[in-house]
């Protein structure tokens, strides 16, 4: 889930580069001067970005929690439930960024707007680096959980495990001597009862 995090802020954060294109970049008079057309297209776009923006959020839940929309995940690190890391979500949906819906009427509104987009770059690089530190300390205890289960496993077989043919040739053993050992009570019992019968 941390990877797919990093990416999805990465992925957002990307658009740092984006620029205005020229013809309205260029232009610093009101609506009136503006291509009424080009306006409306570049509104539509950025409010359609704004709708895909949530719609990725929202599925960048695991397990009924979602770390970008504010959720917080518990991990535990032993059985006795004493080691515990918890890692707290923040919600960076458009409006909690101050993403707004684009009604564009001047150039000083689209300027806004872009402000707007690098401060809440600036916040999702944030959220991206305390995500990748939090993802590298869940990966080191993972990496040496995984290396001292592997030390443990390691030495218990050693200690349990057994030469099949040694085991084998005790085991047939056994079965000799228990075999040999009722042979002999029945001889003995035999005996015992040839000689009862010399006195009776």
């Amino acid at each position: 889930m941390t990877k797919l995090i990093s990416i999805t802020i990465q992925g957002i954060t990307e658009t740092s580069a984006w620029t205005l294109p020229s013809t309205i970049a260029d232009d610093t008079t009101d609506k009136e001067d503006t291509p009424k057309k080009n306006l409306e297209a570049y509104q539509n776009q950025f409010n359609t970005a704004l709708k895909e923006y949530d719609k990725l959020l929202s599925d960048c839940g695991y397990q009924g929690i979602n770390l970008l929309k504010g959720g917080n995940l518990k991990l535990t690190f032993d059985e006795n439930r004493q080691h515990i890391f918890n890692i707290s979500g923040r919600d960076i949906s458009s409006n909690k960024l101050g993403l707004n819906e684009a009604l564009w009427q001047t150039q000083g509104d689209i300027n806004k707007a872009i402000d707007e987009l690098n401060t809440s770059i600036t916040t999702l690089r944030s959220l991206a680096e305390e995500l990748g530190n939090q993802y590298s300390i869940i990966t080191t205890r993972i990496n040496f959980t995984e290396a001292l289960t592997d030390v443990l496993e390691t030495g218990a077989d050693d200690l349990t495990l057994a030469d099949m043919n040694e085991a084998s040739a005790q085991y047939l053993s056994l079965q000799t001597r228990q075999q040999l050992a009722i042979n002999s009570l029945s001889l003995a019992s035999q005996s015992a009862r040839s000689i009862l019968s010399l006195f009776y």
